[in-house]
């Protein structure tokens, strides 16, 4: 009886941690608490990155929107998450947030609201991205800031690129041109 019980406590604590059976189905929150479903970017293929202004990495802020300007208009949507699981430095308000992204780095793609990447609190999109149900291949747990995940104009996970590569890499950029000549 006693497992039982931790079974079904367990089976109930978890029971929100299931991940979304669709990208389509997922929703995330722009820095000013809208929510924004991922149904808008139907069509589109869509780059998703987990950011950090004051990582060592954060350069990478500059070459996404290099990307951005390269291929938005053939269709690739880029949205960053500013995360705080890995370098613990304090993001402030959503307000700071959209300052320091904006006078920092100048990117003109959407920047959402910050999101937790791993541990409990992950949000249902990254929970979504790493579960080896989306995906066996991409299916493991973010290690740092600047992962990028690429979704395809159907919704489907194909690629997955880790800190170290960066978004102007060919890899990079050859998957991104295969997502948008895809129907």
């Amino acid at each position: 009886m006693k497992y039982i019980l931790l079974f079904l406590f367990a089976t109930h604590l978890f029971a929100d941690q299931v991940p979304p059976q669709s990208f389509y189905d997922i929703t995330a929150k722009t820095l000013e608490g809208q929510t924004v479903p991922m149904t808008a970017f139907r069509g589109r293929a869509v780059l998703i990155v987990n950011s950090s202004a004051s990582d060592k990495n954060a350069v990478q802020m500059n070459m996404l929107e290099e990307l951005y300007q390269k291929y938005s208009e053939k269709g690739l949507v880029i949205l960053a998450f500013p995360c705080n699981d890995f370098s613990h430095d304090d993001l402030g308000t959503n307000k700071d947030v959209r300052a320091l992204y904006q006078e920092q780095f100048h990117v003109t793609f959407p920047v959402l609201e910050p999101v937790h990447v791993t541990g409990a609190n992950k949000s249902p999109l990254y929970r979504f991205l790493t579960s080896t149900k989306t995906d066996p291949n991409f299916g493991w747990e973010v290690d740092w800031n600047f992962t990028k995940f690429l979704v395809d104009r159907n919704g489907t996970v194909v690629a997955r690129f880790s800190t170290a590569t960066l978004p102007n890499d060919p890899k990079v950029t050859e998957a991104i041109d295969k997502a948008l000549s895809s129907p």
